[in-house]
């Protein structure tokens, strides 16, 4: 089916699912006993043993749904095998066409292939329970050369700590392997270099040969290996040029070869449907499936949340946070001077003093500076220089600069020499962060490119700025009048994956707290020793902690909670927290949501310019599950590069369901207007997502000694300010 087929139809909105029939044929319970597997070909579900031949014993029985949706997965995993594909990923969802593969000057070092995530998922449309295989086109690094390898050619040692690794046998027929992240590269006298690895689940350590360690391929890492062997190759853009990235109509063009992949290449060439596995029957309609206003996926549509900039006036709305400023000023009006301290080389100073001087003035887009936009000004109080761009220049300068603060300074510009890759846990951007805040001062970190075409950029550096100074820049203008409360947790098994920072494995739980208008209210964390046995008994620790401290802080308990987290909550752990609430606050409801986007599934709309889904429509799935576009058409934004994900949001309530799951999407879309990092009019996650996302990416980088003064203790400056912006 091509595009202009789709545009025909009487639906515009579509899924990237495809409908699949299955017709089960014979199949055999096979009775166990109690630690024992059965001796025949079988597979495991739900605890039980099932297998497609009859064995003495063996129960006939007719499969469900769920039973039907995992034959029909491992029947087209297996004929993707036999066509020709191999897998990669967490269980192999990622295939890639062994025979398409892209050439390029660093082949050696990694291969890129086409191909596509899928799934095969199962809902009910209202009437019926139906199995539908989903299907993303994807383009899939490979990564050839062992952190062996790699070292021997040249790349540092220390480049690969902190970085996701596969561990496998090379003897093995296909790559597998437990994910570990790297705690430290070394070499022996001989030259072998071997890597101690840390279980991502586990938190287990062990030393591995390098030559059976392989990192985890994403573009930004390998561009890093490269540059550091001198080899003269953009990986982001050639990803750029191989898939949808910089295409102005990515969706519509991702729509197209998502049918081109199923119709083209899996029914007309490979011709493996309808295929036959076992003695099953496996059909694919070659449809995607419609969003629509009766049966499930069912369209909705959310208005766009406004945003309030004076807490005596409620007509100081706007949609923009841009032009709520510019008109109104910030929300918090009772912050007129913000003190600063510069940190850098002779240079970076200077130009530290311009750009303090221009946030001041104001600039074409910003007119009027700080005291237009944000009713403040900004003070430099100190400076200290680095005299290099060493690690330890800039540590010996930050300690200068901290010891003289005594809480005088409310932020601290530090001028990096060069744009830092996030990757890289050994630069100064890295060292300098968590010691200043140790010391009690957030820092805003500022590279060339931060200067280079500065106007948008100067609005979103005082934005930052204003913040981690202590105030509000915006809030929702309409409550969330369904809670209280609402935390963003993340997790992390190690407080520190450099050698640096010290490597025992710690439990780093942290949240952010907001309340009922979206106002970041502190930051709750905890580390302690990692208890792999019970980490659900510290989540709930975490969340009762924060609890608690929105009690005093509101002086009354919350009769509503919700908790966001990044993958769907386990029923332990929503046992656990419950019972830890319960002691206290046994009438307090709790909605668990999950907000995910690591799915394949996407969303399009055939009658939009792009052919994106338009921010603020939802797919429901089910009472509980709904897809939400957060960054798809709109008139707020410009035009979109590459393909909008949009959220898969999941609830689970306590006692009982007491929100509309409409409500839920309302909160989620709502809290994506909250990002004080920038001033864009569209931002794809909700606060509670992307602020725990940013403290993640520091966990790495803090000592256990650091993470305890900054921030685990109640008086620590990282508990009243967003210092992670």
């Amino acid at each position: 089916m091509n595009m202009a087929q789709t545009i025909t139809q009487p639906f515009s909105q579509f899924t990237n699912w495809f409908a699949l029939e299955v017709t089960a044929g014979p199949f055999f319970r096979i009775p166990t006993e109690e630690g024992k597997e059965p001796a025949a070909f079988f597979f495991q579900h739900a605890g039980a043993y099932y297998s497609f031949m009859e064995e003495p014993g063996a129960q006939q029985v007719t499969p469900d749904v769920p039973l039907l949706r995992r034959v029909a997965e491992m029947g087209i995993r297996d004929c993707l095998r036999t066509a020709g594909f191999d897998f990669k990923g967490l269980h192999g969802y990622i295939a890639y066409y062994k025979r398409s593969q892209f050439h390029h000057p660093c082949s050696d070092i990694f291969s890129v292939y086409t191909g596509f995530e899928f799934r095969v998922i199962d809902y009910c449309d209202g009437e019926d329970q139906r199995i539908f295989f989903v299907l993303d086109p994807h383009i899939v690094f490979i990564t050839n050369q062992s952190i062996a390898d790699l070292v021997v050619r040249g790349a540092p040692a220390e480049l690969f700590n902190g970085h996701a690794v596969k561990v496998h046998d090379l003897a093995a027929e296909q790559r597998g392997g437990i994910d570990f992240y790297i705690l430290d590269v070394t070499r022996d006298e001989g030259g072998k270099v071997f890597c101690e690895v840390c279980d991502a689940r586990s938190s287990k350590k062990e030393i591995r040969d390098g030559a059976v360690v392989y990192i985890e391929p994403r573009p930004e890492v390998l561009q890093a290996i490269i540059d550091s062997l001198k080899v003269k190759f953009d990986v982001v853009e050639f990803q750029r040029r191989k898939s949808f990235l910089a295409s102005p109509i990515a969706s519509r063009d991702r729509f197209g070869k998502t049918q081109e992949i199923v119709n083209d290449f899996l029914i007309k060439k490979l011709g493996p449907f309808p295929l036959h596995y076992h003695g099953f029957a496996i059909d694919l309609v070659g449809s995607p499936v419609p969003v629509t206003g009766s049966r499930p996926p069912l369209g909705r549509k959310l208005s766009e949340p406004a945003m309030l900039f004076d807490a005596s006036d409620s007509s100081a709305i706007h949609l923009q946070a841009y032009w709520g400023l510019r008109n109104f000023g910030p929300y918090t009006k009772t912050l007129p001077t913000i003190r600063l301290g510069l940190l850098g080389p002779p240079n970076g100073i200077q130009a530290l003093e311009v750009l303090v001087k221009d946030l001041n003035r104001g600039t074409r887009i910003m007119q009027g500076g700080m005291p237009q936009f944000f009713r403040s000004n900004l003070e430099i109080v100190d400076r200290e220089k680095t005299g290099d761009a060493s690690i330890e220049a800039c540590l010996s300068a930050a300690e200068a600069l901290g010891s003289r603060a005594k809480r005088k300074l409310d932020v601290v510009l530090v001028h990096m020499p060069h744009r830092f890759s996030e990757f890289d846990y050994n630069s100064p951007y890295y060292y300098v962060k968590p010691r200043l805040l140790e010391l009690g001062i957030p820092t805003q970190m500022i590279t060339p490119l931060a200067l280079s075409n500065p106007e948008w950029k100067h609005a979103n550096i005082a934005s930052a700025l204003f913040a981690k100074a202590g105030g509000h820049p915006w809030v929702l203008a309409d409550d969330l009048t369904s809670f209280d409360l609402i935390i963003g947790v993340g997790l992390s098994q190690a407080i520190s994956k450099t050698k640096r920072a010290g490597g025992h494995p710690r439990f780093v739980g942290f949240a952010n707290v907001f309340d009922q208008l979206g106002r970041w209210m502190f930051f709750e964390t905890t580390h302690e020793a990692y208890d792999a046995d019970n980490p659900e008994q510290q989540l709930a620790e975490l969340i009762l902690n924060a609890v608690q401290r929105y009690e005093r802080d509101k002086k009354t308990p919350p009769q509503s909670i919700a908790v966001h987290y990044y993958k769907r909550f386990g029923r332990k752990e929503r046992d656990r927290t419950i019972a830890a609430l319960s002691k206290k606050y046994a009438q307090t409801r709790i909605a668990f949501v999950t907000i995910d986007k690591s799915h394949p599934m996407r969303l399009y709309d055939t009658n939009t310019e792009d052919g994106s889904f338009p921010r603020g429509h939802y797919a429901q799935l089910s009472d509980t599950e709904l897809l939400l576009s957060t960054t798809g058409f709109t008139d707020l934004a410009r035009k979109r590069m590459g393909t909008p994900q949009v959220l898969k949001i999941s609830v689970q309530y306590h006692p009982a369901p007491f929100v509309e799951l409409a409500d839920i999407a309302k909160q989620v879309f709502a809290l994506t207007k909250l990002n004080y990092k920038t001033l864009s009019p569209t931002v794809g996650e909700p606060v509670t997502l992307l602020f725990a996302n940013l403290v993640a990416k520091f966990t790495a980088v803090f000592s256990e000694t650091q993470w305890k003064r900054a921030a685990v203790l109640e008086t620590g400056i990282a508990n009243r300010v967003p210092w992670f912006l």
